[in-house]
C-alpha cells in the first residue's frame, strides 16, 4: 500500500504512534519524561495509557500517583525492585501471602543473595518486635492476605508502630483481596513511603481484562516505577489499554459489588463451620469467624465480611482433592460452582490448590437466599465427609 503522509486513514491500526512531522517529534522527545510520556513506542507508555491511570485514580478519588502494568504480578515485581534490592537488603513478608509473592520473594530475590524474613503473625506487637530486631529495608504485607490463614491487617495500628519512622523502611502493601473495602487514602501515611499494589483483573475488570497497578503519593516512587515499567516491557499495549478501558467498572459498581461477594463469603463461612468439630477432616479459616486471630479486628472494622473468599483446610488424612469431590458430590453445590482458580467472580469458584493443601472457596453475587442454599448445600457436603472419617 502507498503511503500518503496527508491521509492519516491510509495507516492501519498500530500500537506504534506515527508523527506528522519532524517538530512534533521533537517536541515528544523534549518532554518524553516518567512524568509526561509520550506515545511513540507502547512499552514507553501511551496517552491512552495514561488515561486509564486517571480513570484508575478517579475510582477512589485519588488525587496521588497511578501506574498501570500488564498484570498485578508486574506492580508487585515493579515495587519490589524499585527499591535496588540486593544481597545487603533484608526484606520482610507475610507467611501467609499470595504464592507468587512468596515465590518471588523467597525465590528470585533470595536466589541473589537478598536476606528474606518471614512474619508468621499480622499481631502488631509480634510484627513490632520482629522489625525491630531484623530492621528489614522493605516491607511487603498483604492488607487481608490470600492464604489460607487469611491474616488481617491492622493498617492504622501498624503505621502507629514507632520503628517504622525509625527506620524508614519501603512498605508495599498489596491490597488485592481487599479491594473496595480498603482505599488508597488508608493505606498511602503521610511521612512514609508507601506503595500500594493491587491485580486489576478481579474486581476492576471482572475477569475481563488483564491489568495491574500501584498507586503512591511518593512522586520520586513513582516516576522510578515507571522508569522500571519501560525497561522492564511492563506496560500494557495499546490494545491491552484500551479493553481495559472499554471494561473497567465504575466506582458505584465496585464498591456494591465487592460488598455483596465479601458478605457472601462470611455468610457461607459461618455455614461451613456448623459442620466443624475437633474430629473433623477439616477446618475453615475466615477472617470474621470466632476462633481467627484477627476476630475481634475484623468484626469492628468490616463486619459484613473482610475478605471475598475463604479456607477449608484438610486434616484426617485428607487432601484437598479429597475436599473439592467431596463437595462436588452435593448436586446444588454441582450446579452453582464452577472449578476455576482466582476469584471475584459472579459464580462460587471451588480451587483445590495444587501446590498447596486447601481448598479456596470464592462466592459469588448471588443475593441472600441463593447464597445460604448453596452455604448450607456445602456444610451438608462437608457433614457427609465427617460421616466418612
Amino acid at each position: 500500500m502507498k503511503f500518503n503522509p496527508n491521509k492519516k486513514e491510509c495507516l492501519p491500526d498500530l500500537n506504534v504512534r506515527p508523527f506528522s512531522n519532524i517538530g512534533e517529534l521533537r517536541e515528544a522527545v523534549r518532554c518524553n519524561d516518567a512524568t509526561h510520556p509520550q506515545s511513540k513506542y507502547p512499552r514507553g507508555g501511551t496517552a491512552e495509557l495514561g488515561l486509564l491511570e486517571k480513570k484508575v485514580a478517579n475510582i477512589f478519588n485519588f488525587q496521588g500517583s497511578v501506574v498501570v502494568f500488564s498484570y498485578g504480578m508486574s506492580g508487585v515485581v515493579a515495587a519490589l525492585e524499585s527499591e535496588r534490592p540486593t544481597k545487603d537488603t533484608v526484606v520482610m513478608h507475610g507467611a501467609n501471602e499470595y504464592s507468587n509473592n512468596k515465590k518471588y520473594i523467597e525465590g528470585t530475590l533470595a536466589e541473589r543473595g537478598v536476606k528474606t524474613i518471614t512474619a508468621e503473625s499480622y499481631s502488631l506487637d509480634y510484627l513490632e518486635k520482629l522489625i525491630k530486631d531484623e530492621h528489614p529495608n522493605i516491607i511487603f504485607l498483604e492488607t487481608v492476605a490470600n492464604g489460607p490463614e487469611i491474616p488481617v491487617l491492622d493498617v492504622e495500628g501498624f503505621f502507629k508502630l514507632q520503628v517504622l519512622k525509625e527506620l524508614n523502611p519501603l512498605i508495599i502493601l498489596d491490597n488485592t483481596l481487599a479491594a473496595g473495602i480498603i482505599s488508597p487514602q488508608e493505606i498511602l501515611k503521610e511521612g512514609f513511603r508507601v506503595i500500594g499494589v493491587e491485580s486489576g483483573l478481579k474486581f476492576y475488570t471482572k475477569h475481563r481484562g488483564s491489568f495491574g497497578f500501584i498507586y503512591t503519593n511518593d512522586s520520586d516512587l513513582a516516576n522510578r516505577l515507571k522508569e522500571y515499567r519501560k525497561r522492564a516491557g511492563t506496560a500494557p499495549d495499546l490494545y491491552q489499554t484500551l479493553l481495559v478501558n472499554e471494561r473497567l467498572i465504575g466506582r458505584w459498581e465496585l464498591f456494591q459489588r465487592n460488598r455483596r461477594i465479601f458478605s457472601n463469603a462470611k455468610l457461607q463461612a459461618e455455614l461451613c463451620t456448623e459442620a466443624e468439630d475437633p474430629e473433623s477432616a477439616f477446618s475453615v479459616s475466615y477472617p470474621n469467624l470466632p476462633n481467627h486471630p484477627n476476630f475481634s479486628l475484623a468484626s469492628a472494622k468490616f463486619p459484613d465480611g473482610a475478605a471475598p473468599l475463604f479456607f477449608i483446610k484438610p486434616r484426617k488424612g485428607k487432601n484437598q482433592f479429597d475436599i473439592a469431590e467431596a463437595l462436588l458430590e452435593n448436586p446444588v453445590v454441582k450446579e452453582e460452582c464452577a472449578i476455576i482458580e482466582s476469584f471475584g467472580y459472579d459464580f462460587t469458584a471451588i480451587w483445590p490448590n495444587a501446590d498447596l493443601n486447601f481448598v479456596r472457596i470464592s462466592t459469588g453475587t448471588g443475593d441472600e437466599d441463593e447464597t445460604r442454599e448453596l452455604g448450607c448445600a456445602l456444610r451438608d457436603s462437608l457433614k457427609q465427609l465427617n460421616r466418612g472419617v
